[in-house]
């Protein structure tokens, strides 16, 4: 289903991207500026003293918080990773030699067995677009409902805003995936591997949204919800390796697009 729209989806996908980042900018500045306007109402239907406290415990609040420059930190590193993987890809050096014989040589082996095939297929599942479309739509629809526009935004932003590129970058490299003969046969291009970055963001997503405290959740059981995502991404992504329907650089990359 979800491949018969691929050829739609890639003939638009420069637009449809640009578009999105757009309705992002427009959305975010509308959102603050409703923030800004009803923080200040509030703020001035309190007392004097009331009003330094709140500021105040505002101050400690935001002390803590995970700040913009950290979170453009951490997206430059993984866009220099992804650089750095695309360079080694496509360089005559030393290390592309040597990761480009790490690619052969795992997706050069004889093909899984039969048991080890379904057995593949069924942790590679999660990762299929379809799998992914469908939690994203639940997703979306469980946040609107609860009228969390913001955290709506950034989900759309983030799956949809991933899936696009992807499908930019498989244009854009054209990379061939290695020759692969079994009833898991995949096809469209290999770099960079859709099924780890969209495996990432869903569902690291999905666990930070847990962890925000949109699920009755205990504590003590939050830890277990990031090392589940993990395991789970860790997973999707070495079944297309183990599958031979991707080179470990693809997959690799994805993982890195995906942060």
């Amino acid at each position: 289903m979800m491949s018969a729209l691929y050829p739609l989806i890639d003939q638009h996908a420069g637009g449809l991207l640009l578009a999105l980042m757009l309705a992002a900018a427009a959305g975010l500045w509308l959102h603050r500026r409703h923030a800004r306007t009803d923080a200040l109402a509030g703020l001035l239907r309190l007392g004097p003293g009331a009003r330094t406290r709140h500021l105040r415990g505002l101050g400690r609040r935001g002390a803590g918080r995970l700040r913009l420059p950290h979170l453009a930190a951490a997206g430059t590193a993984a866009f220099a990773g992804f650089l750095l993987m695309v360079w080694l890809v496509h360089s005559p050096s030393p290390p592309g030699l040597l990761l480009a014989a790490w690619d052969l040589r795992l997706a050069g082996g004889p093909p899984p067995p039969a048991w080890a095939l379904t057995a593949l297929g069924a942790v590679t599942f999660p990762g299929n677009a379809a799998v992914m479309a469908t939690v994203g739509v639940l997703v979306l629809a469980t946040l609107l409902v609860r009228r969390e526009w913001l955290l709506a935004g950034a989900w759309t932003i983030g799956t949809v805003g991933n899936g696009l590129c992807v499908r930019i970058l498989k244009l854009l490299f054209a990379r061939a995936r290695p020759v692969h003969d079994h009833a898991l046969a995949e096809y469209g291009y290999s770099f960079p591997s859709g099924h780890a970055a969209g495996a990432l963001v869903v569902y690291g997503l999905l666990a930070w949204l847990v962890l925000l405290g949109l699920a009755d959740l205990p504590g003590r059981r939050r830890p277990a919800v990031a090392a589940a995502a993990a395991v789970l991404v860790a997973c999707v992504a070495t079944s297309r390796v183990l599958l031979q329907v991707h080179y470990l650089s693809d997959v690799l990359a994805g993982l890195l697009l995906g942060l």
